[in-house]
């Protein structure tokens, strides 16, 4: 049969709390990425600087070695923490679209949505014919 109003309106709340909780993540996500870009373009501001000439057009001795290790090591870290928040916002993508109502014990009418990560660690979002996924009848 088909669902009932309050199944409609239990669909519609579980789309809001779905949007709501990947949203939330997508934010996060961002927020740490913005923070990471500051840092790391303070990071170039402050290595451009000691390449740059002095106040009077002359070439300095440029950074030494311990200071291009240093900005080297950086960089890889900045890289490394790149990834890991990539890969943390994969990982709650992946339990959001994952997850199952606990008050009828079967997955959410959105579970069409698959996340697919393969093992260059690209991931792509599947969504299934949402008009088409049917809930199962109330007994």
């Amino acid at each position: 049969g088909t669902p009932s109003t309050s199944r409609k309106n239990e669909m519609l709340g579980e789309n809001v709390v779905i949007a709501h909780q990947l949203l939330t993540a997508h934010k996060c996500y961002i927020d740490e990425l913005m923070e990471g870009l500051k840092t790391e373009m303070d990071c170039i501001r402050d290595f451009e600087f000691l390449l740059e000439p002095d106040e009077n057009g002359k070439n300095t001795p440029g950074p030494s070695e311990d200071q291009v290790l240093s900005y080297f090591e950086s960089v890889v870290q900045f890289l490394d923490k790149g990834t890991d928040n990539g890969n943390k916002l994969r990982r709650t993508i992946d339990k959001i679209c994952r997850a199952e109502t606990t008050q009828n014990y079967y997955p959410t009418h959105l579970s069409g949505i698959q996340l697919q990560v393969d093992y260059n660690l690209k991931s792509t979002l599947s969504v299934g014919a949402l008009s088409n996924a049917t809930p199962p009848t109330e007994i």
